[in-house]
């Protein structure tokens, strides 16, 4: 297994940050749940600060915490670009197992973040630290696909194309495929991205994600201790289905 703080070392924080720096469907959302609940506010895996730098624009009392110091450079870096001083609220840290001396009113486990950790045991430890750092009738939010056989089940010597995407902080094109390759026994899904550059630089970048079929992750979630107050399939507010995109959840 690929530890978060190795997979996204400061290369592929770069590539990752510019990949996902226009996905946007989770963020209305998020922002929303944390005008709901006032005060302060956790986000686990906070990565680049995608969501992280909107939630303190829109004046979130946040702090946030990543294994990987790579995603956390870029996070602050993104910070400075802002025009903010001094230091950002954040920390390099585990989400198995932290301890950060506080509560908060809401805690955050956002873009799948959760599928990166690939036994039980780790879903559990996590659930657990926050469950230490939940104020008083503070919820937890996360999200995590809802595994789709279609694309688990595809020929893992298939190079599939994914998308062609400008690179920002590089001004050129880059583009984007993926092969894959699920251990039905562990539920993992081995991916594997190829990139290449306009400029002929090409690189691979392999992901190891947990798929989370329904039943597993309410049982888990209820195995923690905390109730499921709302599950929705996707982050309009749809109620969730076996043919929903996601599984994004609101925990007591």
């Amino acid at each position: 297994m690929n530890s978060p703080a190795d997979l996204y070392g400061h290369r592929h924080a770069e590539f990752y940050d510019a990949f996902h720096s226009t996905y946007a469907a989770d963020r209305a959302f998020y922002l929303k749940m944390a005008r709901r609940n006032p005060g302060p506010l956790l986000e686990l895996a906070c990565g680049t600060g995608r969501i992280g730098i909107e939630l303190i624009e829109a004046g979130a009392d946040y702090f946030g915490m990543d294994a990987s110091e790579g995603m956390l450079a870029m996070f602050r870096r993104k910070w400075i670009t802002s025009g903010r001083s001094g230091e950002p609220p954040l920390r390099q840290g585990d989400m198995r197992n932290f301890s950060l001396g506080r509560k908060f009113s809401v805690i955050l486990i956002t873009f799948n973040s959760l599928q990166h950790l690939q036994r039980d045991e780790e879903i559990l430890q996590t659930f657990h630290c926050c469950r230490r750092h939940q104020a008083e009738g503070a919820p937890l939010i996360f999200d995590v696909f809802n595994p789709d056989r279609r694309f688990l089940d595809r020929d893992p010597k298939q190079i599939y194309p994914v998308t062609k995407f400008f690179d920002e902080t590089r001004g050129e094109w880059c583009e984007l495929s993926e092969s894959n390759r699920y251990e039905p026994e562990s539920r993992v899904n081995f991916i594997r991205w190829f990139y290449r550059y306009e400029n002929g630089e090409s690189g691979t970048f392999q992901l190891e994600m947990r798929q989370f079929f329904p039943q597993e992750m309410d049982a888990l979630v209820e195995q923690a201790g905390f109730s499921i107050r709302k599950k929705w399939g996707d982050f309009v507010g749809s109620g969730f289905s076996a043919a929903s995109p996601r599984q994004v959840f609101e925990c007591r």
